[in-house]
């Protein structure tokens, strides 16, 4: 190929005395993926900014079910990573994109990796998609609450009609019945109120059971300061200018703080009621976390049906693959502290916590022989308390357990150790 035909493309830049890339190149996994490079940001026609694998990337890639799917869509596809990955385990992928931009690079990429089952358009939200159903949805919106929009690939619009609430309302006209839906999202909080109530908002009326991982919340100044530094440039009196309007846009709107997480969507055969559950996410994932999501759902379904603390106590769960009780010592200024107690995950969702020795008795004692409530009676006896009185703090324990994926229930289907994630 010519340097000029690469010239022409928009990938190179040709001076008197120099050659220079208009784009970057990244391998990952088994793809090649070009976008701009971040300098585009200080150019006047910064808007159609087209991002690459950043860490809201690998966070929807690592979350994402990759079970066998006939249709995925990839909302707001970018460069394409999102529609790629999802080609492995889809028949058909489509990518859509208001930034026209982002689908010429999409486009690029797939050419350059032979990627033939994806099939990328341009336009708003569903709107290149109308009429069309898929087994799953995926979006990395322009999910930041802003008061400009200014660039294509980080402005979602204002916290009380944002991006992400349009989103996540139209999915389930789009979403096979047991289909999922992941969308990457941000959504404002207000002091003195809980901070999933804008999402549960969003939710309400939509027909999906929904489950809100939060993986952080920052106040509004330290929002606003983050994204200026990462997006914009100038003068520290025009930065200062421009961090005085985002505090008034938020001020103006009554928000205090900005939530960060994955809002999890399924749409489910024949129910005619929905739940919604919030969860704070761990400081770390370890590998795929996809298959986590996909039983937290069925986990999420058994407390449901086992909502009062007798029916709960009938099962026998056992303890999950992947979980570790480990001992630790703490270096300390004389000798060493502890021991403490500590269970955690050791792939997934990799929640962990400090436990007491009445609990490390329990998940030494859960085999799935013995019931719950059989385990609860032992407890009682040991702490010299009634039955009554231990039931309620057991139970709500046992409840978090599962939530976190420590348990699995012998009426869900058992993940095996080691075993491979379902196609």
């Amino acid at each position: 190929m010519a340097i000029e035909t690469w010239e022409e493309a928009g990938l190179i830049r040709i001076g008197k005395d120099f050659v220079i890339g208009s784009v970057k190149l990244l391998p990952f996994q088994n793809l090649f993926i070009a976008f701009d490079s971040p300098q585009r940001l200080l150019r006047s026609d910064a808007r159609d900014y087209v991002m690459g694998i950043g860490r809201s990337s690998l966070t929807l890639a690592n979350l994402t079910i990759r079970r066998k799917s006939r249709s995925t869509l990839d909302l707001g596809t970018g460069c394409g990573i999102q529609a790629f990955l999802a080609a492995e385990h889809s028949d058909t992928v489509f990518g859509t994109d208001a930034n026209p931009r982002a689908i010429e690079f999409a486009r690029f990429n797939a050419l350059l990796n032979g990627m033939k089952k994806v099939i990328l358009l341009g336009g708003d939200l569903f709107e290149p998609v109308e009429g069309k159903q898929f087994d799953l949805i995926l979006s990395s919106p322009p999910f930041v609450v802003s008061p400009h929009k200014s660039y294509f690939y980080r402005d979602g619009g204002d916290g009380s009609e944002g991006i992400c609430e349009r989103l996540v309302r139209r999915v389930p006209t789009h979403l096979r019945e047991g289909g999922y839906a992941q969308i990457l999202a941000n959504w404002p909080e207000k002091a003195g109120k809980e901070w999933s109530g804008e999402v549960r908002r969003w939710v309400e009326g939509v027909g999906c059971d929904t489950w809100v991982l939060r993986s952080e919340s920052r106040d509004a100044a330290t929002y606003a300061s983050t994204w200026i530094r990462h997006t914009e440039r100038g003068s520290p009196a025009v930065l200062a200018r421009r961090f005085r309007q985002w505090m008034e846009y938020y001020e103006r709107l009554g928000i205090d703080a900005l939530g960060a997480g994955i809002v999890n969507m399924r749409r489910s055969k024949g129910k005619r009621t929905f739940w919604f559950a919030t969860q704070e996410a761990p400081s770390k994932m370890l590998g795929p976390c996809g298959e986590a999501i996909a039983e937290g759902f069925q986990v999420r379904d058994l407390l449901e049906e086992r909502s009062t603390d007798e029916e709960l106590l009938i099962l026998a769960p056992v303890v999950a693959p992947g979980v570790r009780l480990e001992t630790r010592h703490t270096k300390a200024q004389e000798g060493w502290t502890g021991p403490e107690v500590w269970v955690r995950m050791t792939d997934g969702l990799a929640y962990e916590g400090r436990v007491d020795s009445c609990l490390a008795d329990l998940l030494m004692q859960l085999d799935g022989r013995r019931s719950l409530g059989s385990l609860l009676d032992g407890m009682a006896e040991k702490l010299g308390v009634s039955r009554e009185t231990a039931s309620g703090p057991f139970c709500l324990i046992v409840r978090q357990l599962l939530q976190q994926g420590f348990l699995l229930s012998q009426s869900l289907p058992q993940k095996q150790a080691g075993a491979a994630t379902p196609q």
